[in-house]
């Protein structure tokens, strides 16, 4: 679910789109033979994918296309990380698409081979489009599911990977001096859960010293909800408070 005011429910046999309006229960069924569609978070803008990768782009009502693009690659992954930019992951790369300026998708970074045959299952960005985090689902070496985290640095064209279920991006503002983007990973192994936390980058600098904090306590309730997480997500919430949500 990309947004908490629409939502939309792809008809196969209709070959339809309908966006539903949170708040007033309002239904607007659009008309198109769609393999993927997903909402805009802030305005009633939908995104529709075609089976060959032909991206178009509306606005609910009235009914206006407002961009359209085909992919040479096979799409795997898309999602809208702002009110104007949709992620586009294919084989090779990620994408992003900004309807704002009516551009082509143009190639941030390339997927690393850790990710090659992986499934792509998240996609995160910062605030200030430095950190860009993909998540895939590979198997492991006994057989089982492993969840591999591509963290890319644009500003050193630099990849690094990480060992973990899921990961965010976290702006935290320590009083009026310092904001500390921080990396949050939660990890589930067979040893039991982890969370940590690390400082990518602050602003001003220098910042005042602070050690990598580890909490692994709250995670040890996860194998007794359940034995294989499918699925783990991480919500942060406002810079000025610390607190950090974790789904599953």
């Amino acid at each position: 679910m990309e947004s908490s005011k629409y939502l939309c429910v792809r008809n196969i046999e209709n070959k339809s789109i309908t966006v539903v309006e949170v708040e007033t229960q309002a239904k607007t069924i659009v008309e198109i033979d769609a393999e993927s569609a997903i909402m805009n978070p802030t305005t009633n803008i939908l995104a529709v994918r075609n089976r060959e990768n032909n991206l178009q782009i509306f606005c609910v009502e009235p009914k206006v296309k407002l961009a359209e693009h085909t992919m040479t690659e096979s799409v795997v992954f898309w999602k809208w990380i702002s009110h104007n930019t949709i992620a586009i992951v294919t084989p090779a790369s990620v994408f992003h698409w900004c309807i704002e300026f009516i551009q082509e998708p143009y190639k941030v970074f390339d997927r690393h081979e850790r990710l090659e045959s992986a499934s792509i299952v998240d996609y995160r960005v910062n605030s200030t489009e430095k950190w860009f985090l993909l998540v895939g689902m590979t198997h492991g070496a006994d057989e089982g599911m492993q969840r591999v985290i591509q963290l890319y640095n644009s500003e050193k064209c630099s990849t690094t990977i990480i060992e973990g279920h899921t990961a965010t991006f976290v702006k935290f503002e320590l009083g009026s001096s310092y904001t500390v983007t921080l990396l949050a990973i939660a990890s589930n192994t067979k040893q039991g859960g982890n969370f940590t936390v690390e400082v990518l980058e602050n602003n001003p600098k220098p910042l005042p010293k602070f050690e990598r904090r580890m909490a692994s306590k709250w995670m040890e309730i996860i194998p007794l909800l359940c034995k294989e997480v499918i699925d783990m997500v991480l919500y942060t919430s406002s810079p000025r408070w610390d607190i950090c949500m974790c789904m599953m």
